[in-house]
């Protein structure tokens, strides 16, 4: 199978997003998952988390509201942007 680079999922701090994040994190064909996230603290306790339950360092935070244009905007600005630190 080929390497999934990488996977966004929004609303990744809780619920749903969470545990997708977590189920997908446990396949070794993941690369990389962004968690996309409103709010920076939940965002990073999510990842701590996840980093704790998974084994892997392969979390990146973006901060987005899916319900605000110009937040989507912003947040899908900074994908063409080398960096990694999208927060």
């Amino acid at each position: 199978m080929n390497p999934i680079h990488s996977v966004l999922i929004t609303g990744a701090n809780a619920g749903l997003g969470y545990e997708c994040a977590r189920q997908l994190a446990q396949s070794s064909s993941i690369e990389k998952i962004v968690l996309a996230c409103r709010n920076e603290q939940k965002a990073l306790r999510a990842r701590a988390s996840l980093e704790a339950s998974t084994g892997r360092k392969i979390f990146d935070i973006i901060l987005m509201d899916v319900a605000s244009p110009e937040s989507v905007r912003k947040a899908v600005a900074k994908f063409s942007s080398p960096s990694m630190r999208w927060y």
